[in-house]
Order: C-alpha cells, then sequence, then structure tokens
C-alpha cells in the first residue's frame, strides 16, 4: 500500500505540521495548492446560505418557490439521492479527500468518491469562458490569480449536478 509524501511539509521541532509556515510557492511566485486536501468545514454541504440571516437569503420568486418545493418533498429528488451524482456539492462540502494538481496553465482537481472518476479541470491560460458551453456534472471553469487568491468562474453545469439558486439581484 502506498503511502503519502509529505515531504515538502514544513514541521515544528516536535514534527508536527507547521501550519503557521508560509504558504508554498511555484515556481511563478503564486501559492502553491498542489497536494491532497480534506475539506474540515462541511457545514455548506446541504445549505450553500446557511451562514446568511435567519430568514434566509432573498430568493427571487421563481428560486424561492423551487427552494420550498425541495424542501417539502424531502429532498427526494436531490441528485445526491442519485448513485451517479458527480456535482459541485459532492467535491467541496462532502467531506471527501481531493487532489489538486497545480501547473502552469491548469489546475486538475481529482475527487475521491464513491465511483472515483470525478475530476474538474479550471483553465487558468487566460481563455474566455464560453458562449455555449457544453453543460457537464462539473460545468467549465477558467480561474485566474489576484494577488494570492486564485479566482474561479464556472459555467455550464447540467441541471442533475448540483441545488444552487440564483439570489436576488443576480443577473
Amino acid at each position: 500500500m502506498a503511502e503519502l509524501s509529505d515531504a515538502g511539509l514544513p514541521r515544528t521541532a516536535d514534527g508536527k505540521p507547521n501550519l503557521a509556515a508560509p504558504t508554498p510557492k511555484s515556481g511563478d511566485g503564486k501559492p502553491d495548492l498542489s497536494g491532497i486536501w480534506i475539506p474540515v468545514d462541511t457545514s455548506y454541504f446541504m445549505d450553500l446560505a446557511s451562514d446568511l440571516k435567519p430568514e434566509g437569503p432573498p430568493y427571487q420568486p421563481w428560486a424561492k418557490a423551487l427552494a420550498e418545493q425541495r424542501q417539502s418533498g424531502i429532498h427526494k429528488e436531490d441528485p445526491l439521492a442519485s448513485a451517479c451524482a458527480r456535482g459541485t456539492r459532492v467535491e467541496t462540502h462532502g467531506g471527501h479527500p481531493f487532489k489538486i494538481l497545480q501547473m502552469p496553465r491548469e489546475f486538475v482537481m481529482l475527487y475521491e468518491t464513491s465511483t472515483n472518476d470525478v475530476f474538474r479541470e479550471i483553465f487558468t491560460d487566460g481563455r474566455p469562458l464560453p458562449k455555449d458551453p457544453q453543460p457537464s456534472w462539473k460545468g467549465y471553469s477558467v480561474g485566474k490569480w489576484d494577488g494570492d487568491t486564485l479566482v474561479v468562474d464556472s459555467i455550464g453545469f447540467n441541471d442533475r449536478s448540483c441545488w444552487i439558486l440564483r439570489w436576488a439581484g443576480a443577473d
């Protein structure tokens, strides 16, 4: 059985990981996000608006009706109830490990899930989002650096991948 390599991991004098160490940098000076990640905070797993006001987010009328319909059905049509669900909520909020491969022109994210065939590409080569992307489980993503923050825009999700609603005021 293979073991995870942590040869480059900064450590304290007692051998524990040094979480206060400076962020590792890639060859271009940007933060190096490569490695295996495990989500710790899964509070957004079922409710992306869980930290908003107690009365809930300001839904557009169509979105409020849809959210109420889904809640009244006890999430029976939730994509997560399907064995083939490969949506965004599974990847980022399900508590499963994932691996980031950071390259100069793209990031690739590999997800450990029940099917182990889930991946996402985030292109960082300066291309624009396509005008009419082919709908898919992970959509189509492009990213750019804003200082040390990777900003990712995604479009083109199929309607089976996740339940994300548009907020009032969004275009």
